[in-house]
């Protein structure tokens, strides 16, 4: 056996019982109680292995009154804590605590008495004159003040209203039926509630005119109390601006709102606190308070936080604007700020910024990828910042590998290798097709606006080449030449072992645009089903062609007497020609034919050999 538990537990049901661990060699031990409460007690023996179970209660539930453990009752021994002093409102302040609980009341009826003196107000107390002081009962845990009462001699009340942003002391104090504690009031220092501030920056300036920035100047009023103007803890500066070229009442809508943070007011002012309203559950919107809490009719803002050096605020007679938009009317104007408010507006400026490099593009999406190109589109930048003169696309090889062809512009970071960069010079250009890639390989893009101040901020696309396979079937096709015509050729698809688009197929290709790289996929025919040829008309005419009848008997001594083309190609929605000259590494693309059987290849060189092949 090594230690006696002593349980102890007050007699109402409200407070949980308590436990005290006693030496085995102790016959008696010494425990704080609470006046005005009923005490009953257990033992429980503790050893190595556990506890035992409980002795009788002392004293029992039957014994008569006079034997029941109570100390009587007295005044009370503690006083409130975590006392809270502060405003909210214009001519108020807030005074809370936490509530104390019925355990340590030390006797009946509990009482808190609040008793506040302003320490620095405009108005003096007579010196016959002594602040009342508010009671309340023990549930209470605040109490609002608005006016600070005084009692005279002659028992004329008099009322003072709780001064601007003042710093009060306030006197918190317990009582019971008993009488008064005999414990030192808790006794704190507090500020009241702020208003709005009643001066604001005069002569307002500009200079040092960029594309971005601008610098404010501006003078204060002669006045020898602009300090107190503040009506509170100067916090700093507030620069709104909107587009000059736009109404009053649309600017208001449209409006950019900068907050210059010089001072962060200190913990006993409880900031955090003095945003809320009478009503705790209600925010303070932007013209009753609380500006820190963002107004929801303005397009943007940010907060800068920048070094006071100690200087008293009045000193400070400019500011640097930032994140404006290139190339605009500006229409500008400031506030002061204290913990609360902002004040009045100070006279609005105009002036114009100088162009600027363009933001990035508003979006920039994958529509299509073949085995060697990939088309893109995008559209232009929400913020122009000027002139719009084109876009710069860089295109990155995304394989741990290098590719195979590298163009001019090489530039090798680990697995990263740039391929190369095309310039755009229509402003006006929304789509392109990136030509010259690998098979099955994957690629970074990006695109950057451009004015003629430069190059704005890239925004990155990644994209992913298509595969090469066979097709379930060597579909045939027949080349010819086109009449009158010596740079140019006819490719058609054998009409049986094929089905040309219909509209749902044209939706359905129209839906893949937004479809993910991976999902995309191109059938290449095998080489032997290639074609060479001359693409001028005598070597042309030269050329048997194949008929329908002899095309399929090919195909149908190849796959079996079984084979049936048109059940075997049914995934054929489109089709596209790749031809390149024998010498060449890179074969060109036509467009994508999704309604006919045959197209027509364009621009090529009359008498140069070609080797073609289908993409279905």
């Amino acid at each position: 056996m090594k230690h006696i538990l002593v349980n102890f537990e007050p007699t109402f049901s409200t407070v949980s019982a308590g436990q005290a661990l006693v030496n085995l060699t102790a016959h008696m031990m010494i425990m704080t109680l609470y006046a005005d409460v009923a005490y009953q007690f257990r033992l429980r023996l503790i050893n190595a292995a556990g506890s035992s179970g409980p002795s009788s209660v002392v004293p029992g539930f039957d014994n008569e009154m006079g034997s029941t453990c109570i100390f009587p009752p007295q005044p009370p021994l503690t006083q409130p804590e975590d006392v809270l002093i502060y405003g909210n409102k214009p001519n108020n302040l807030v005074v809370s605590w936490e509530i104390i609980p019925p355990l340590r009341h030390s006797g009946p009826g509990l009482q808190y008495h609040v008793t506040l003196r302003c320490l620095d107000c405009d108005y003096e107390l007579p010196t016959y004159a002594k602040t009342d002081n508010v009671s309340l009962n023990w549930k209470e845990t605040k109490v609002i003040f608005s006016a600070d009462t005084t009692s005279q001699q002659a028992a004329v009340h008099k009322f003072y209203p709780i001064e601007i942003f003042k710093k009060y002391e306030v006197q918190i104090t317990t009582s019971n039926l008993v009488g008064f504690s005999k414990s030192p009031p808790a006794t704190l220092m507090g500020w009241s509630a702020e208003a709005k501030p009643m001066i604001t920056p005069t002569n307002l300036r500009i200079a040092n005119i960029e594309a971005a920035s601008v610098d404010v100047l501006w003078d204060w009023p002669s006045t020898d109390d602009i300090a107190k103007k503040i009506n509170g803890f100067f916090v700093g500066f507030r620069i709104s601006w909107c587009p000059g070229d736009k109404p009053l009442i649309i600017c208001e809508r449209y409006k950019v709102i900068q907050d210059l943070i010089y001072a962060h007011p200190t913990v006993e002012l409880f900031p955090e606190m003095r945003t809320l309203a009478e009503n705790p559950d209600k925010l303070l919107q932007e013209d009753d308070g609380g500006w820190s809490k963002r107004p929801s009719n303005v397009q943007s803002s940010h907060t800068t936080t920048v070094r006071l050096n100690n200087n008293p605020f009045y000193q400070l007679r400019s500011a640097s604007v930032t994140d404006l938009p290139g190339d605009t009317n500006i229409r500008l104007w400031i506030s002061l700020l204290n913990i609360q408010y902002s004040g009045p507006k100070s006279e609005m400026i105009f002036f114009r910024t100088k162009e600027g490099v363009p933001g990035p593009v508003a979006e920039f999406f994958h529509s299509f990828s073949s085995v060697n190109y990939v088309e893109v589109m995008w559209t232009k930048p929400t913020q122009l910042n000027g002139i719009l003169t084109g876009y710069i696309i860089d295109v990155i090889s995304d394989n741990q590998e290098k590719p195979n062809t590298l163009e001019n512009g090489l530039l090798e970071n680990r697995s990263k290798v740039h391929y190369y960069k095309r310039e755009i010079n229509d402003s006006d250009q929304m789509a392109a097709r990136i030509s010259g890639l690998n098979m099955n390989s994957a690629y970074k893009l990006m695109i950057r606006a451009k004015t003629s101040s430069g190059a704005g901020k890239p925004r990155e696309l990644f994209v992913h080449t298509a595969k090469s396979r066979s097709a379930t079937a060597p579909a045939e096709f027949t080349v010819s030449p086109v009449y009158g015509s010596t740079t140019a050729l006819n490719v058609s698809l054998v009409l049986s072992t094929i089905r040309t688009v219909n509209d749902d197929n044209r939706a359905l290709d129209n839906g893949s645009h937004y479809m993910q790289t991976s999902s995309l996929q191109s059938f290449i025919l095998e080489n032997s089903y290639s074609a060479s040829l001359l693409a001028d008309t005598k070597n042309s005419q030269n050329r048997k062609e194949k008929t329908h009848q002899e095309v399929e008997q090919g195909l149908a001594s190849a796959r079996g007497s079984n084979f049936s083309p048109k059940t075997t190609l049914k995934s054929i929605q489109a089709f596209a020609v790749q031809f390149k000259r024998p010498a060449d590494e890179t074969w060109e693309e036509t467009e994508r034919e999704y309604d006919k059987s045959w197209m027509v290849v364009h621009d090529l060189i009359p008498g140069e050999l070609l080797a073609l092949k289908k993409v279905l």
